[in-house]
Parts: structure tokens; sequence; C-alpha cells
């Protein structure tokens, strides 16, 4: 299980927005939107795009990202059932694969 993000201010964007706009995105499998609830996008982003990392919105720098809301919508899409082994590779800032 995730660690538990680190209380905030109450109006202070965090992994919650994230967990959200995947709602948004219909996501609807409960343990994605979980995972993407705990995870921390701000440790895996310039220090500089910080206070952007919890917007449904990719951060730019010199690859492609993807907006957040599509991780969880490709995960979920694979139907998992938690006995699966998964591997991510990528080049981005490693938030998907967190």
């Amino acid at each position: 299980m995730a660690e538990k993000p680190p209380k905030r201010h109450h109006q202070e964007p965090g992994p919650e927005n994230l967990a959200a706009a995947a709602r948004g995105a219909d996501v609807t499998d409960p343990r994605v939107l979980e995972t993407v609830g705990h995870a921390l996008r701000a440790a895996f982003v310039p220090a500089a795009y910080v206070t952007r990392a919890y917007d449904d919105a990719p951060i730019p720098h010199q690859q492609v990202t993807i907006q957040p809301s599509l991780s969880p919508a490709i995960i979920a899409a694979r139907g998992l059932t938690g006995a699966e082994g998964v591997f991510g590779v990528g080049t981005g800032y490693g938030w998907r694969a967190a």
C-alpha cells in the first residue's frame, strides 16, 4: 500500500487532485484511484514545476509527458486483477511508474 501523503493546508493541491481528475476520466477501479491519490507527483518533477505538480496537465520539459489523468485510464483499461507483475518503461519523470 502506498504511503500516505504529508498533511497540507486544506487549499493546497495534492495527489487527491489527480485522483479526482482520474475519476473525471471515467476511471472507477478503486485500486487505481487509491494509488493515484497517494502518489506524490511533486517528488518527480523539477523544482520549478512543483506548484503545478497536481494539475491535470503535462509538465513541460525536454521530453513529452502525458496528462496525469491519462495514466490511470491506461492502467485501469488493462483490467488487472492484482496477480500480475507490471513493468513500466518510459522517459518521463517517473510519476506513472510510482
